[in-house]
């Protein structure tokens, strides 16, 4: 059997064993992938740009996620950048560093996956970021480490990623105000 076979078989069986989602690639982000669900009970309206595969041996996705709302709440305005990312066994992510310096973090989620797949653990970590953070990573992107006890990994967002986001946060906050 032929290497490019093997490879196939092995992706074909990831696919169909359910541990690999559906896979958004491209840019920009269309606007009709991007959920906009108002919270009544919160008083805030969650902008979330949709899930982007970065690699997928191991699996690992972005998230861009905003709020918008009153002025008074807190969320309202703030913006965050989810990374999930699978493992052989729990990675306890705990840092993301980028240009020397450690972002604003917060762990998210620890999953077992149920299925019987090389990468059954997934970890999920926050970048936090303000509206003039946001603005600049629109213009240069980033590229930055996550880094647990027992794994790390580097990974690049480009900034037409963080720009449509940025773009369609805004156009949306402004119709609201």
């Amino acid at each position: 059997m032929t290497a490019m076979r093997v490879i196939g078989l092995f992706l074909l069986c990831l696919l169909l064993s359910g541990c690999v989602g559906t896979m958004t690639y491209g840019y920009p982000i269309s606007p009709t992938k991007v959920l906009i669900e108002p919270n009544p009970h919160q008083g805030l309206t969650p902008i979330t740009s949709p899930a982007t595969e970065y690699a997928l041996v191991p699996l690992q996705r972005y998230t861009l996620i905003s709020w918008i709302g009153p002025r008074e709440n807190p969320k309202s305005g703030t913006f965050y950048v989810q990374v999930q990312a699978h493992f052989t066994r729990r990675a306890y992510l705990h840092s993301v560093y980028s240009g020397g310096r450690e972002l604003d973090t917060d762990f998210v989620d620890y999953e077992r996956m149920k299925c019987k797949c090389t990468y059954p653990a997934a970890e999920t970590i926050q970048i936090n970021l303000t509206e003039s953070e946001m603005a600049e990573l629109a213009i240069r992107g980033i590229t930055f480490e996550v880094v647990g006890r027992r794994e790390r990994f580097v990974m690049t967002i480009p900034a037409a990623y963080f720009e449509n986001h940025l773009t369609l946060h805004r156009g949306r906050r402004d119709r609201v105000s």
